[in-house]
Parts: C-alpha cells; structure tokens; sequence
C-alpha cells in the first residue's frame, strides 16, 4: 500500500515555521521588558522623564504580549475546530471603525496617530464579525508595533 506524505510533510513543515516564528516573535517583547526593567533598576526611576519613558515602553510590551497570547489561543480553538464561523452580514466600515477606535489608546501611546478612513460607501460583507475583528485587530496592532513613532497608520 502506497501513501502520499507530501500534504503531511508540508503541513508538519509549515508547523514548526510557525513555532519558530512564534518564539521569535515572544522573545522580542520579553527581552525588551528585561531592558527596561535592568534600566530603571539602574538609575533610570531617578529621572522622573527617564522613568516614565521606560514604564510606558513597559506597558507597551506587556500589551502587545497579552495580544500575542491572545492570539495564539484563538488559533488554538479554531484549529481544533471549536471555533465554527459565525456567519452574518456585516459593514466593513463599521468594522473597522471599531477595530480602530479600539486600538486608538495603544497607538497614542506608541506616540502614533491612528486615522480611519471609511469607504465613501457602505461595504457589505458576509462575514463572521468576531473572527473579521480579530483579523483587523492583528493588522492593526502589527501596524502600529512596527511603525516608527510620530508617524500615521490609517485604517
């Protein structure tokens, strides 16, 4: 009996692509918060403007790691098929609107300007809103995580 592996070699591959990329995107938020934790412990809590930079780049790593955890979750559910889309009509705009306005307070502080810009039309999409949310949370958030500071991200 013969049996095609190719589908599960790539699948395995594309698995441990993953873990790989998931470890190195989890070390870079952690090693970060050990920076600015060894700074303050340093000297840098003497230095009120110091201080409160290196809190504020705490409370950003700590963030975005929650949303890494979070994420990483719901790939789990969905992967084990728990998660069966809820499908119903919803507006783009709307959506990512919302997905925006949530996201507004960590772009501040990541001294960005977050802009939503809205299609001039209602977009209608047959969509799972939740999962949708998600997907343009996870955009956003990598959009404003990787975008120098005094800079625009539109949404």
């Amino acid at each position: 009996m013969l049996q095609d592996l190719t589908d599960l070699k790539q699948l395995d591959a594309l698995r441990r692509e993953f873990l790989a990329n998931v470890s190195h995107e989890l070390r870079t938020p952690i090693a970060a918060k050990g920076a600015a934790i060894d700074a303050l412990q340093d000297g840098a809590m003497q230095e009120p403007a110091l201080a409160a930079d290196f809190v504020r780049r705490l409370r950003l790593e700590t963030d975005r790691l929650a949303k890494m955890v979070e994420d990483l979750l719901l790939l789990a559910r969905i992967d084990a098929g728990r998660i069966p889309p809820d499908l119903q009509a919803v507006d783009a705009n709307l959506l990512a609107g919302t997905s925006a306005e949530g996201l507004r307070p960590l772009a501040e502080r990541s001294g960005l300007e977050l802009a939503f810009i809205p299609a001039p039309e209602a977009v209608p999409l047959l969509a799972d809103r939740a999962q949708i949310h998600q997907v343009l949370g996870n955009l956003l958030h990598n959009a404003i995580n990787f975008t120098p500071g005094a800079h625009r991200v539109a949404a």
